[in-house]
């Protein structure tokens, strides 16, 4: 769900109603959640439904053609009518805005207002027809109501008032008639009507009761899901991440590699590559200790990504005490630039390393490669380019940077 504020009950759900969800699979379901779910359910389905009460209308004219007024017949169809377009038009709103809703109760009770008065309007109708119709057609008309309550059961199972503000004035005032006329037939016609609403109605419990459970799977089964899917993202974020320095580590290099080879390939754009080494760090740890050391890692990735300043470019420690710096849309003479910007960067962190020929402090060797050399012809060949570059900036004492190529003019 979008953030809604729902309304504030916080009670679990009972045993001793029909919403047996208290406790559901280890997580208690409250009134709330479950009351937003069936008004959402309400809404759920196609907004032409209340369109196709023109077909039991289209019927009942026809029980009624010949036997009354016809001008009654037309207002009784104009009222039903006017009712069902504007549960069409309240449908059609609601769904749009039912997401960022913040008022089910009274969405709800819209609702069932709607479907009482359609559920009068046959009801009174039935009643006032039968004073005219002959008893096969009373009988048929009855008949065709019990039909028309049926699909109810489906369509407004989530909300019981919704469903019998429908059904009880539909049935009750024409089944009342029947047995207020006296005669026999009539009165076994109106008890079989009550009987009729005894058997639905349970039937109607019967089917809520199922569907306030499977509600309460889906609220508790999306609480899961939620919870693993965010899981997955914090572990995602680990499997990718190195957690020393805080930046992109081996894994996702690869793969971020591999997806920008092809799409540069697909562009035919550039794609630069540099490999910086920190220069004579192998026995850093021996003299400054294990804490010296991972605070001049964490000094220095953090010194390169400030050098990276656009979203695609992407630093990553790429092992041990050696970064890689990922340059799409780059060719070799702009990567040279982030390059020098690198080194410059990491002088200035004026960190001490006593095996350093260089006034004894801590220095990089960058080796540059980039795809616009006509060598590379995969991501692989690319990275080892610029492993030969950054071994011969350290055969010559490092703190320097060489390109895979000839320097640009």
């Amino acid at each position: 769900m979008n953030t809604t504020t729902k309304p504030e009950l916080h009670q679990p759900l009972s045993n001793s109603t029909s919403d047996t969800c208290e406790n559901y699979h280890g997580k208690e379901i409250y009134q709330d959640d479950i009351f937003v779910e069936q008004v959402k359910l309400l809404y759920t389905g196609s907004v032409y439904r209340p369109l196709l009460h023109i077909i039991p209308a289209f019927f009942i004219y026809l029980l009624a053609y010949g036997y009354m007024p016809v001008v009654h017949t037309a207002i009784w169809l104009m009222i039903l009518f006017v009712i069902n377009i504007m549960r069409y038009f309240d449908i059609r709103r609601t769904q749009h805005v039912l997401e960022q809703a913040d008022n089910f109760v009274l969405i709800r009770n819209r609702f069932a207002r709607y479907t009482f008065a359609l559920g009068t309007t046959y009801g009174l109708g039935a009643v006032y027809f039968s004073l005219y119709m002959p008893d096969i057609n009373q009988l048929l008309f009855l008949t065709l109501l019990g039909t028309l309550t049926y699909p109810a059961v489906i369509s407004f199972a989530s909300d019981r008032l919704t469903f019998f503000s429908f059904f009880l004035p539909v049935l009750i005032p024409i089944s009342i008639q029947h047995m207020l006329w006296g005669n026999l037939l009539h009165l076994y016609i109106g008890l079989g009507a009550l009987l009729y609403i005894v058997v639905i109605g349970g039937y109607f419990s019967w089917h809520r009761n199922i569907l306030i459970d499977a509600m309460c799977h889906r609220i508790a089964s999306t609480d899961h899901i939620n919870k693993l899917m965010h899981t997955n993202e914090e572990l995602l974020e680990l499997s990718s991440t190195d957690t020393l320095t805080g930046i992109a580590n081996r894994r996702q290099f690869d793969f971020t590699l591999d997806r920008e080879w092809r799409r540069m390939k697909r562009s035919r754009s550039d794609l630069s590559l540099l490999l910086v080494d920190i220069d004579y760090f192998d026995k850093f740890n021996e003299v400054y200790g294990e804490q010296k050391e991972a605070g001049c890692l964490q000094s220095v990735a953090h010194a390169i990504v400030e050098c990276c300043r656009r979203p695609l470019d992407m630093p990553v420690r790429y092992g041990g005490y050696q970064f890689a710096v990922l340059l799409p849309d780059t060719n070799m003479e702009n990567s040279l630039v982030v390059a020098r910007k690198i080194r410059s960067a990491i002088e200035a962190l004026s960190i001490e390393n006593v095996h350093s020929p260089h006034e004894g402090l801590l220095t990089v060797s960058i080796g540059v490669s980039s795809s616009e050399l006509r060598r590379t012809h995969t991501g692989a060949e690319l990275i080892e380019l610029a492993k030969e570059s950054v071994d011969l900036s350290r055969r010559n004492k490092g703190n320097s940077i060489i390109t895979a190529g000839p320097v640009p003019a």
